[in-house]
């Protein structure tokens, strides 16, 4: 029978408890923290049927806390990637948001939702396990106008399968792009890298972005580029061989998910051959944001991961299902528009599944 279990996990920056809530479903186990309500563990099976937990994460929400510049598995928002020159304009109006990456405002500001504690409610189903976090964003927060209230829903089957279901509901405009920004690394940490992985990307389109990572605008073909991932390819065979690549220290690209928006639908395969592993991404959502945890030994600020040191460049790979960056202030980019009638829904699944 399903079953989730509340445990201590330290106290939190805002002076209270924070708890780990652990989702067990057959021999399946994830994870959750109210804190940035973080993804913090999934233990699934490699080809042997030996269980390992694959996503980069902290014994305590300390620890989360001082690692926060990473987003280790927590929710970024209001506005997920970055935004120009921390501006924006909506209705004839002008904001200004917090410059926290370069020039311009990256995953909602100096204080995110990342860094927000979120209620937790939790339950189960006939063959699931579920808990689903809710947040109200209020009116000027950030420098993000109107009051939005987020719920994020994770649920885990009884096929390993996580599911998470991000809604934002706006009684007046705002702008909103959620995401979760877990890290993972297939091999259950039994190798620091992802070199020895291999990603596929269902996309023949990339964002062009400039020295700050900015999208200019311009969408470019991926085919036959270092963007080219329609059949896999071993990220170690491209990471910082590639002179496009130098600059970013590897990937940090929004790639065009093909499909209609809206529907679910493939995005991208991860997968460890050595022992087998393999998630299937798919999501509503219209880009995927590759990012390969080129800075996370400087954002991670010296923050002990599960293994009791701090986590490396390149020890995960964060698969970031989203809006286009920089949306607000590209109009021929999908809108970011949330208001009473356009709430922001998305969904994204990752099943695992086994090589032979």
């Amino acid at each position: 029978m399903p079953s989730v279990e509340r445990l201590a996990y330290g106290q939190a920056p805002d002076g209270l408890p924070a708890h780990r809530w652990v989702l067990t479903v057959g021999k399946y186990q994830a994870s959750f923290t109210e804190w940035g309500a973080t993804w913090m563990s999934w233990n699934i099976p490699d080809r042997s049927g030996k269980f390992d937990d694959i996503i980069l994460g902290f014994s305590d929400v300390a620890q989360l806390h001082q690692a926060r510049g990473g987003c280790f598995g927590s929710v970024c928002g209001r506005y997920a990637n970055r935004i120009g020159n921390a501006r924006f304009n909506l209705d004839g109006k002008s904001f200004a948001l917090a410059a926290n990456n370069g020039p311009n405002c990256n995953h909602g500001g100096r204080i995110g939702f990342d860094s927000r504690r979120w209620k937790a409610e939790v339950g189960t189903l006939h063959q699931a396990a579920y808990i689903r976090f809710t947040y109200i964003s209020h009116d000027g927060e950030e420098g993000f106008p109107g009051e939005l209230i987020t719920t994020a829903i994770y649920t885990l089957d009884h096929t390993g399968s996580v599911r998470l279901d991000l809604r934002g509901e706006c009684e007046t405009v705002t702008v909103a792009n959620l995401t979760n920004h877990a890290y993972f690394n297939l091999s259950g940490f039994s190798t620091p890298s992802i070199n020895d992985h291999c990603l596929q990307v269902f996309s023949e389109q990339v964002l062009e972005i400039d020295t700050n990572t900015l999208p200019t605008g311009k969408i470019l073909s991926a085919k036959g580029s270092v963007w080219d991932f329609l059949q896999p390819q071993a990220i170690g065979s491209r990471l910082l061989k590639d002179p496009s690549l130098v600059r970013t220290r590897g990937y940090d690209h929004t790639f065009v998910i093909q499909g209609e928006r809206g529907h679910l639908r493939s995005a991208a395969t991860l997968s460890h051959p050595a022992s087998g592993r393999v998630i299937n991404v798919s999501t509503t959502a219209p880009a995927l944001v590759l990012y390969t945890g080129n800075w996370l030994k400087e954002v991670g600020a010296g923050a002990l991961g599960k293994a009791g040191k701090p986590y490396d460049n390149h020890s995960g790979v964060a698969l970031e299902t989203q809006n286009y960056p920089d949306a607000p202030n590209q109009p021929h980019f999908p809108s970011a528009r949330v208001d009473a009638s356009h709430p922001f829904v998305q969904t994204t699944v990752w099943e695992p599944s086994l090589q032979a």
